[in-house]
């Protein structure tokens, strides 16, 4: 029985150590942004929670209950990556310089979609996504989130496996 208690322990001590570096059961690692900076341009609350619903050719795209709004300045260096990210609201951007490649976590093509200088686009909520500067000048893109109360501008996403990335 002894050599029980003894594999038993080496087992606990295992997944001890893989939890703490955060390789446990049921644990993912986030990608993180990289030559990524941001800054906050303006925050406002609506009077009351607003009910958005928006629809694209394909049909819909977006509803959410909303009770924010924030605007930011984004700048992404050339190389520089968002990470795999979502929003918990929708939100709009408007590239302004440079140009932008995204992708999907739902697009099993794991296909490109690259926005120029003067496209805009919408950003669906909790619809993890990734975007690079693959150029080699800075993209610069102005972006508004509607958040609903207690909504998270930002939420890190481990890569859903679609992409080789």
């Amino acid at each position: 029985m002894h050599w029980l208690a003894a594999r038993l322990t080496t087992w606990v001590a295992l997944l001890t150590a893989l939890c703490a570096m955060g390789l446990g059961p049921g644990e993912a690692t986030a990608t993180e942004p990289s030559g990524l900076s941001s800054t906050e341009i303006a925050v406002g609350e609506f009077i009351a929670p607003l009910d958005v619903d928006f629809a694209g050719p394909d049909g819909p795209m977006s509803a959410a209950t909303v009770n924010t709004m924030h605007t930011f300045r984004i700048v992404v260096e050339p190389g520089g990556s968002t990470g795999w990210h979502h929003h918990s609201g929708p939100g709009w951007a408007v590239i302004v310089a440079g140009t932008l490649t995204h992708y999907g976590g739902d697009d099993p093509l794991c296909r490109p979609v690259v926005y120029e200088a003067g496209s805009a686009f919408l950003e669906q909520e909790f619809r993890t996504h990734i975007a690079f500067n693959r150029g080699d000048v800075p993209v610069e893109l102005y972006a508004t989130f509607m958040l609903p109360a207690n909504g998270e501008l930002r939420i890190d996403a481990s890569a859903p496996g679609n992409c080789p990335f």
